[in-house]
């Protein structure tokens, strides 16, 4: 427990994606304060339920889902998902192909979803 989960960047990220979703009008300026504030207390509860060595991985993929490297971060999430699961009668090599495959599968299936409902 480093006492960070999320990355100086990344909260800039996501505080940017929030901050361009709805224009609150007069409450614009305390907006940004406020993402901030939340922010850090997922931040402090994160660090104490999330093993450091994953911090990085799970950074990545938040950076590459918001850049739109969906299945890059598909990617990243699925060998999350390998390190915090064993499954004992699956070899690991295996296991992880499952995770990762399955989870690049599924978001491959929802971009076709997606681009077929606005063509």
């Amino acid at each position: 427990m480093d006492g960070k989960f999320f990355s100086e960047s990344t909260k800039e990220v996501i505080i940017d994606v929030l901050d361009g979703l709805k224009d609150f009008g007069i409450y614009e300026v305390v907006e940004r304060p406020i993402y901030r504030i939340v922010l850090g207390q997922v931040d402090k509860y994160a660090d104490k339920v999330v093993p450091d060595e994953l911090d990085e991985k799970i950074n990545l993929a938040a950076q590459l889902a918001i850049n739109g490297d969906y299945e890059k971060s598909a990617e990243q999430v699925g060998e999350i998902i390998d390190i915090l699961v064993n499954i004992e009668k699956i070899d690991d090599n295996i296991e992880k192909m499952i995770f990762v495959d399955g989870l690049k599968f599924v978001v491959r299936q929802i971009l076709l979803y997606v681009e077929k409902k606005k063509g």
